[in-house]
């Protein structure tokens, strides 16, 4: 997931209103949230508008995938789950975005093979070279032989 929140200055809220403040010197700031949930995998562009001042960029990487197990009947075993995506955040300038940004969102890990398998590493997701938020690693896969032993005391 990748959220921007852009800021512009009142003056630029009221002028496009056609409204004039009764104090020009009063600096206030307008936040306008952009969230892109795109499939993870595909990528969208983020262009600005041209009133940008600055944007608070979050990017978030998808879950890695869990461990796959493998194992007799007998026995129960349990493999890891997949770590979390990591999340980054940063504020930049209208300058530093530019133009445009390519948005990328990471696909989710792939669980892991039921022969105990690890799981697969989840998908970076990025706001083009400016900031990433990495993916999950995957689960660790189990496996188990032998029988299961139950031990009974009698007196």
């Amino acid at each position: 997931m990748i959220e921007i929140f852009r800021s512009v200055s009142a003056a630029r809220i009221a002028s496009a209103l056609g409204y004039t403040p009764a104090n020009s010197s009063t600096v206030v700031k307008v936040a306008r949230h952009v969230v892109f949930t795109i499939a993870g995998g595909a990528s969208q562009t983020y262009t600005p508008s041209a009133n940008l001042i600055y944007a608070v960029v979050t990017a978030i990487g998808a879950g890695g995938g869990g461990g796959g197990c493998a194992g007799t009947v007998a026995l129960s075993l349990g493999a890891g789950g997949g770590g979390s995506g990591g999340v980054s955040r940063t504020i930049l300038t209208a300058t530093q975005i530019g133009a445009s940004q390519a948005v990328t969102i990471g696909a989710g890990g792939t669980a892991g093979a039921d022969t105990g398998g690890t799981g697969g590493t989840g998908g970076s997701t990025t706001f083009g070279a400016l900031l990433t938020g990495a993916g999950g690693n995957g689960g660790t896969g189990a496996t188990g032989t032998g029988a299961q032993r139950v031990t009974v005391s009698t007196d």
